[in-house]
């Protein structure tokens, strides 16, 4: 990459305010000699590469060559405007990525970062993406790479995963953001941690680990498949009862059961003793059953008959799961489900006697007993 003039000032300024210490990348600024002037925009883009790269060490207060060691902060500095990143072919390791404008507010324009295919390019991040400086939040896009590393997405109120792109990061979606959105990515090697925030899917997609709670909305007919789903309130599915709902008037239909890692997937929901709370999930198209089931429970006492808890509410659910993990009862009690075609519920019983299991069949009581299975 050549490195692109810009006033060392306003730059400086910028890193200050984010409290950086270390060396960071400075992509696309004003020429010091007419601070007014403005990066290049999209009718020719900015460029990352790894031909010689030019890095500001703020310790220094010099450019010193970049190690792509994941150490240093890429800072894109541009108009404001929507702008695009050519990242060259290798494997490119930050610490954090963060747009920032050289005048004013960033606009609610998207930044792409956009690489030479997902086979060439691979960007990795250690510690968060940001998506603008001031204003309103931003919107970030990756296309045509891979994304790995372990990482949060700030001050973005939409982070795109566009065609070409294969997402093998595990990102938590913070609160000051918005929504992370499936337009053509691939997320089956994915660890999504969503913090109350959407899910859009703009495309059909597959997530292989889905955590935490939020809401799925969709610009159409959508299907969504999930490897693993933990559900809970915080990203690690964890921090009591939680749910993920459907917004918006787009169908989102979901199927359960896919693999990850060469393993059937896991479903993993949690119940309350005493009551009849649970998580939940709920959408407004076809649920497809799958995988395994595994419930776990909050609070403390025991089971009683009657405890009901309905776990998955859809337009229609249709399949079964490969398997079934349900809490211990106490003696005398069974699990059984019911699957209305709409709802899908679990309920403790008392156990019923085999003779007396087989006394009920001749006494109307077939229909309960064939939309009911012991678990």
């Amino acid at each position: 990459m050549k490195r692109q003039t810009y006033k060392i000032a306003t730059a400086l300024g910028y890193l200050a305010s984010m409290g950086l210490t270390h060396g960071a990348l400075i992509l696309g600024s004003p020429d010091p000699e007419d601070p007014n002037v403005a990066p290049p925009g999209t009718s020719n883009g900015l460029t990352w590469d790894l031909d010689n790269p030019s890095w500001w060490d703020e310790d220094k207060n010099q450019y010193v060559a970049w190690n792509n060691d994941g150490s240093a902060d890429a800072i894109f500095m541009h108009d404001g405007g929507r702008n695009e990143v050519n990242v060259g072919e290798g494997t490119f390791n930050v610490n954090t990525i963060s747009r920032r404008a050289t005048e004013g507010a960033v606009l609610n324009q998207a930044l792409k970062l956009k690489g030479l295919g997902a086979d060439k390019t691979t960007l990795n991040v250690g510690s968060y993406i940001s998506g603008g400086y001031v204003g309103t939040p931003k919107v970030f896009e990756v296309e045509n790479l891979t994304l790995t590393g372990t990482f949060e997405v700030r001050d973005t109120n939409r982070f795109l995963a566009l065609g070409g792109s294969v997402i093998k990061a595990d990102i938590t979606m913070a609160s000051t953001t918005t929504e992370f959105r499936i337009q053509g990515g691939d997320l089956s090697e994915a660890t999504l941690r969503m913090n109350g925030k959407s899910l859009g899917l703009y495309a059909d997609g597959v997530v292989g680990n889905l955590i935490g709670h939020g809401t799925l909305a969709s610009n159409g007919n959508r299907t969504l498949t999930i490897a693993n789903l933990n559900i809970g309130a915080n990203t690690d599915g964890s921090g009591g009862l939680a749910s993920w709902t459907t917004t918006g008037t787009g169908t989102v239909n979901v199927n359960f059961g896919g693999s990850y890692g060469g393993e059937l997937g896991t479903v993993a929901m949690t119940v309350e003793l005493g009551s009849s709370l649970c998580d939940t999930f709920e959408i407004n198209g076809t649920l497809t059953l799958g995988g395994n089931l595994v419930i776990n429970t909050l609070g403390t006492g025991d089971f009683v008959s009657g405890d009901s808890y309905t776990l998955f509410t859809a337009g229609n659910i249709v399949g079964e799961f490969d398997s079934i993990s349900l809490p211990e009862l106490d003696e005398g009690l069974e699990w059984v489900w019911e699957n209305t075609g709409t709802s899908w519920t679990i309920t403790v019983t008392d156990k019923i006697p085999e003779p007396a299991a087989i006394m009920l069949l001749g006494l109307g009581g077939v229909a309960r007993i064939l939309r009911r299975r012991r678990c």
